[in-house]
């Protein structure tokens, strides 16, 4: 029998979830920004992927872990609503730095950008973290209307512009890659970019604004 007080069991509730979050977001049939862009195990690599499975679903941990998650309350958020917050943020994204999410062409190839790889995925989702916690209450449960709160909040310098994600932009001194794809893949990497994104979230007009609204909820 598993060991209950194990890190391998402690993960297994949350990780389990991430596992179905990630198998519903990369379903054909949802046409997500995430459809061919995930390394199963024992697939062959694309051109179209980005990033590994286990890379995606470790990173939705601070979103989904037990107690602590800002999705992690089963009586609130099914699987379903998960998925579908998770894909309103990525087409916020999406809507504010489009170049990356372009289809794999002569002219274009996905993995010259960070921002679906793991230092992207990984950061993004931790600053979700930060902003769904910030907003209890007041993110929108209709779509339409949560993407469109997702894509003000993100209108920031460090996500729309796409020369901090490209590995190929030619910097100082003949240097190549933009500033966060030079910063490594860890977890201090991630949560330096995600809390320097947070930072510039919190000035906006668009950010003070929900948070008015949370004091009233």
């Amino acid at each position: 029998m598993a060991d209950p007080n194990s890190p391998i069991f402690k993960k297994a509730p949350w990780l389990t979830k991430a596992m179905d979050v990630l198998d519903t977001l990369i379903d054909s049939d949802r046409n997500t920004v995430w459809a061919d862009k995930v390394l199963l195990p024992n697939q062959t690599r694309a051109k179209t992927m980005t990033v590994t499975q286990s890379a995606f679903t470790n990173s939705l941990e601070t979103i989904l872990r037990p107690k602590l998650g800002p999705l992690a309350n089963e009586d609130s958020y099914k699987i379903c609503d998960i998925v579908d917050i998770i894909d309103d943020y990525w087409n916020a994204i999406k809507e504010n730095c489009p170049t990356p999410f372009e289809p794999r062409s002569e002219d274009h190839t996905p993995n010259d950008y960070a921002l679906q790889q793991t230092i992207g995925v990984s950061s993004l989702h931790l600053l979700l973290t930060m902003l769904l916690n910030d907003f209890k209450g007041v993110l929108a449960r209709d779509r339409e209307t949560r993407t469109r709160q997702f894509t003000e909040l993100l209108a920031v310098d460090g996500i729309y512009n796409v020369d901090h994600w490209d590995r190929t932009v030619e910097m100082e001194e003949g240097v190549k890659g933009g500033k966060w794809t030079m910063m490594g893949t860890n977890q201090k990497t991630f949560k330096v970019v995600s809390d320097k994104l947070y930072n510039e979230i919190r000035k906006t007009e668009a950010y003070k604004d929900l948070i008015e609204k949370t004091k009233g909820s």
